[in-house]
């Protein structure tokens, strides 16, 4: 069969394997030295977004229930072929703090607020959120770390969103790590192919339990109790406030930007957000009421984790389609199933990874 190939050019050899599966690239690099380093080339997954053949996952950060011990993990969602997997382990001195949060990158997977030891193997207290940052390469299929956050403090209850052009940007958080802390107005960004961070101009106002969005062009700050939204533009680092933008009370996450349209899940209702009015409309229900909701765009559609209303553990996964222009009609919500592994799972953050 490699003798085959040897007789195809090579520029058709690499359009062939663009159409293969991401899970069967591993296969592809036993064949041969070139196809290891054509598979391993981040310029090859630039090629397969191009030509639309990339695939979309999506990517969990969560806690899970196991012999009376809660575990790190990090877990993957094949919506396509419905299966789920688990990413390898985190290094042994990292651990996930109440306001880590996952970020997919074009082909990398970063986790930001985590828990290092120290060289002595001891601990920071449990509710403190130090600036370690973890990469998962889906190239190379290993974790490495990344240039710690470069806040004045260590931040917790932050916001965190990636731009189009694929850098993380940072805002706001509690003082000193401690979830009683003073809110701050930091801001940072980071390039995640260069390993830097940058500070940018603070904010206008202090901001904690923070949640972050890219739209247009964008970044759109909304804090929990603050009505007025935040806006930085990145061309000329310049803040900006949105008055009266967001109201909806008592709700938090998420909020995620879909065909240039903001979208809100608030415990039983899907709102929408209308920028010519300034206000949020109801334009769908949730299938069951949830808490502790998390979302990532996934194509057309959304993708939703939330825990059962009334309950601690019981987590449920849907995705949600949304209403497409041509009026075809199709049904609104599929429920996702787990394996029983999963099922007693706490999630704290969900990304899209596209490759």
């Amino acid at each position: 069969m490699l003798e085959y190939f040897k007789m195809i050019p090579e520029e058709l050899v690499r359009q062939i394997l663009m159409r293969v599966s991401y899970k069967s690239h591993s296969k592809l690099k036993k064949v041969c030295k070139n196809w290891k380093a054509m598979v391993e080339d981040p310029q090859f997954y630039e090629d397969r977004l191009r030509c639309g053949r990339s695939e979309e996952f999506i990517c969990l950060l969560e806690t899970v229930n196991h012999q009376f011990k809660s575990l790190p993990l990090v877990t993957i969602y094949d919506p396509i072929n419905k299966l789920w997997e688990k990413l390898p382990t985190i290094p042994a001195e990292f651990e996930f703090c109440s306001s880590s949060k996952l970020i997919c990158v074009k082909h990398k997977l970063v986790l930001l607020g985590l828990s290092q030891r120290n060289r002595a193997g001891s601990k920071r207290k449990r509710t403190e959120t130090t600036k370690a940052i973890l990469i998962f390469d889906f190239l190379s299929c290993k974790w490495r770390k990344g240039a710690d956050m470069p806040t004045r403090e260590c931040p917790a209850n932050f916001g965190c969103c990636a731009s189009p052009e694929g850098l993380i940007y940072l805002a706001g958080g509690r003082q000193n790590g401690e979830i009683t802390g003073k809110a701050t107005s930091q801001a940072a960004v980071y390039n995640v192919e260069t390993n830097e961070w940058k500070l940018l101009p603070n904010m206008l106002q202090n901001q904690w339990l923070c949640d972050c969005v890219f739209i247009e062009g964008m970044m759109y700050v909304v804090c929990l109790y603050d009505e007025e939204v935040q806006q930085f533009e990145p061309e000329t680092e310049v803040w900006s406030v949105l008055p009266n933008m967001w109201f909806i009370e008592d709700c938090m996450y998420p909020m995620v930007a879909a065909f240039g349209r903001l979208y809100c899940f608030q415990w039983d209702v899907v709102t929408e957000y209308d920028s010519r009015e300034n206000l949020w409309r109801i334009v769908d229900g949730l299938p069951q009421p949830l808490d502790s909701v998390d979302a990532a765009v996934l194509g057309d559609r959304i993708f939703l984790s939330g825990v059962e209303s009334g309950s601690k553990n019981h987590t449920f996964f849907y995705i949600y389609q949304l209403p497409l222009k041509t009026g075809v009609n199709r049904e609104r919500w599929i429920c996702v199933e787990r394996p029983q592994y999963f099922s007693q799972s706490c999630i704290q953050s969900v990304a899209t990874l596209v490759i």
